[in-house]
């Protein structure tokens, strides 16, 4: 029953942040970048700090009903720095993970029992556990850890 329970914690963690990571493709103009956040008031925010910033950028309806934010390739530096500036830093590619209250607190646990070092670090508000990567194939034999379909879409 506590697996069922720590495992269910790790799923609703997973879906509150996965559900606001920002959506990217890959434009239709080679020459621009843009993003879609799910969250309005997110998207709302990034407009506001782009503009605070100076940098060029324009906002399009898709047809499937979405908002999308674009700017030219060559101020994507200068967006990355908004970026991080309003929601953390990238969080590095496949060893990262987001786990709350009580089940967060056990992973690290976890982590120290088995003499794995890691550090945390906060990207939207959320707390993340991050290892090294030469680490990775230990962290993932914590009993409760998500299946890779989960937690490589979780660093969205």
């Amino acid at each position: 029953m506590r697996a069922l329970s720590i495992l269910m914690m790790i799923l609703a963690s997973w879906m509150s942040v996965a559900c606001d990571a920002p959506e990217r493709t890959t434009p239709t103009k080679l020459d621009r970048t843009r993003v879609h956040y799910p969250n309005s008031e997110e998207q709302r925010a990034f407009k506001e700090a782009l503009a605070a910033a100076a940098i060029p950028h324009e906002v399009r309806m898709a047809t499937d009903g979405k908002e999308w934010v674009s700017w030219a390739r060559d101020q994507d530096v200068a967006v990355a720095a908004v970026q991080e500036q309003m929601f953390g830093p990238e969080l590095p590619s496949g060893r990262n993970l987001y786990v709350a209250g009580e089940a967060g607190t056990e992973f690290k646990a976890w982590l120290r029992d088995n003499r794995i070092p890691y550090k945390t670090m906060m990207k939207r508000g959320n707390e993340y556990v991050v290892w090294a990567v030469e680490d990775s194939s230990r962290v993932r034999k914590w009993p409760y850890f998500p299946p890779m379909e989960l937690s490589a879409s979780s660093n969205r």
